[in-house]
């Protein structure tokens, strides 16, 4: 059975469990592990899902996987400071 798109991301980075994707350090390296992954090997439900999971809910769903593809490639955000 093939790998979803999460699982695929996960296994690249070498992590022991899915949420690991949310560690600082792997979300440095996510948009590479993204751009070795075609658009065309998930379906657009499997792109939208890893959005929403990886922006923790804080993105819309795409219309097409290149959409989505291109959002997960975007290098992280710096956290915000706290004064």
């Amino acid at each position: 059975m093939p790998k979803d798109l999460l699982e695929e991301l996960a296994d690249s980075l070498h992590c022991t469990y899915l949420s690991d994707l949310h560690r600082a350090d792997l979300r440095t390296l996510l948009p590479d592990a993204v751009a070795r992954i075609p658009a065309s090997a998930h379906p657009l439900q499997e792109w939208n899902d890893a959005v929403l999971y990886l922006s923790e809910g804080g993105a819309e769903p795409f219309d097409d996987p290149e959409q989505a593809r291109a959002f997960l490639q975007q290098p992280p955000s710096p956290p915000l400071q706290t004064q």
